[in-house]
């Protein structure tokens, strides 16, 4: 196997139920050129029906490769309602992955308004998800600490290791998870290199 397929096969990429469908709308043979396995994320945005997500990993199923929908925590409305999704993307698509996160959205829907709230209802291991990825934030994030620091970023993080210890899901991470947050490096000076 070359370099570049070495490096193909292991990359993953992201779409949204939109911009999956102008893909394949301005490309038939597009689907095809997708790797076996290729990991697709697949964003939810506030306001797309649940509908379309499946669709769309249904569409990605067919072509090959792995669809991992984005779950929100504070789209969801409640108990029932995750329940319903989550069966949705297994039983029409497939789906075993999930990257579950907060969601970009000031207020929540209902009940849950972390990816700590969605997972500890079960309901992921209930519906067959074997992997869930998590967001890691190693540059902070003014939505978990407002004042720019990384203490409730931190508290998560360690939370979402814990879980992935204790239930043996978590297998794959989002990419952020394997770095720790440093100092920016100061224009003209490199900054030194993280060490595990």
């Amino acid at each position: 196997m070359t370099h570049a397929k070495k490096l193909l096969a292991s990359t993953s990429f992201e779409v949204t139920p939109r911009s999956w469908k102008l893909f394949l709308s301005r490309s038939a043979e597009g689907a095809g050129h997708i790797l076996p396995g290729t990991k697709v994320f697949i964003a939810h945005i506030d306001g797309v029906p649940l509908k379309e997500m499946v669709e769309t990993a249904h569409m990605l199923r067919l072509a090959g490769a792995d669809p991992v929908p984005h779950i929100p925590a504070r789209l969801v409305p409640d108990k029932g309602a995750l329940q319903d999704w989550l069966s949705a993307c297994r039983g029409e698509a497939g789906v075993t992955q999930a990257l579950v996160i907060a969601g970009g959205v000031k207020m929540p829907a209902g009940d849950f308004s972390s990816s700590m709230d969605l997972v500890a209802t079960g309901l992921f291991d209930r519906n067959g998800f074997t992997d869930l990825a998590f967001a890691g934030h190693p540059e902070g994030c003014r939505d978990v600490d407002p004042d720019g620091g990384s203490t409730q970023a931190g508290a998560a993080l360690r939370w979402k290791q814990a879980f992935r210890d204790r239930t043996g899901l978590g297998g794959i991470a989002d990419h952020a998870v394997r770095f720790r947050q440093r100092p920016r490096a100061r224009l003209g000076r490199p900054a030194s290199p993280v060490r595990n």
